[in-house]
């Protein structure tokens, strides 16, 4: 049999049907680097069964975990599967799947508090909303590039990822910490109260918007809006926006 190896011609290729397969950018990254250091293990050696046995040994001996190395031997096994070279296939390692996580994976209440707590007092509102994103929704940090303006705006973003969708809900409390329309002890109760009917303000022309514009489609129970009822929902749009931008300078 033909000795058999690992060149970067094999890799490029490898990359281009892994594209044509519509794999993830990160899936793609992941299963080149992990073939790449097979690669780099093998150096000038042919790559025979007894040589992946022998790295996957050394995979376990240097400590990686089981989940981790069965995610490295999924990549290598696809770049085997596309070559042709079935034969040199590995096993994963069997591993029995925790029923439980162990409490200290776990982030209690008090880890959450504390993490905000933290994100604020170095004024980072970025880290901020996105501890409360993530522990609001329970998406993965990978995920959070689909929590748009938009999405919040509806109270749900789609999530698209390896060829899989679910939509994500974001409930009306995280809405109100992202646009910063929340609340505060620190704020005059009239301020409080603005912001509160500003929340509502926002609703309605949202409704009119997605329901009643010609622009989304007619709803069951269209309205006819008179020129004055146009301005002042243009006019207040306008404001909304401009708010929106100070706060986010602010910061």
């Amino acid at each position: 049999m033909r000795s058999r190896f690992i060149t970067t011609e094999i890799i490029e290729k490898f990359r281009l049907y892994l594209l044509d397969e519509e794999k993830s950018d990160n899936t793609i990254e992941k299963y080149l680097r992990d073939v790449t250091a097979l690669a780099n293990f093998c150096q000038s050696t042919a790559i025979t069964k007894e040589v992946i046995i022998a790295y996957k040994e050394k995979l376990i001996e240097d400590n990686y975990s089981v989940p981790s190395i069965n995610s490295m031997l999924a990549g290598i096994n696809s770049l085997f599967c596309f070559m042709g070279w079935h034969d040199l296939r590995v096993r994963n390692i069997k591993f029995q799947r925790q029923m439980f996580y162990p409490k200290e994976r776990e982030l209690t209440r008090k880890d959450y508090e504390r993490l905000c707590k933290a994100a604020l007092r170095d004024k980072n509102e970025r880290l901020h909303l996105i501890l409360q994103t993530i522990c609001a929704t329970g998406i993965r940090v990978s995920e959070l590039k689909f929590i748009t303006v938009e999405s919040v705006r509806k109270g749900k973003a789609l999530v698209s990822l390896k060829g899989k969708c679910r939509y994500i809900f974001i409930v009306r409390e995280l809405q109100k910490n992202c646009f910063a329309m929340q609340q505060s002890k620190e704020y005059d109760k009239r301020i409080n109260g603005l912001l509160s009917g500003l929340e509502k303000i926002i609703d309605n022309i949202s409704n009119l918007r997605n329901i009643n514009s010609d622009a989304h489609g007619v709803g069951n129970n269209r309205i006819e809006i008179k020129e004055r009822e146009a301005i002042l929902i243009s006019n207040a749009s306008q404001i909304f926006c401009d708010y929106l931008l100070s706060v986010h300078l602010s910061h």
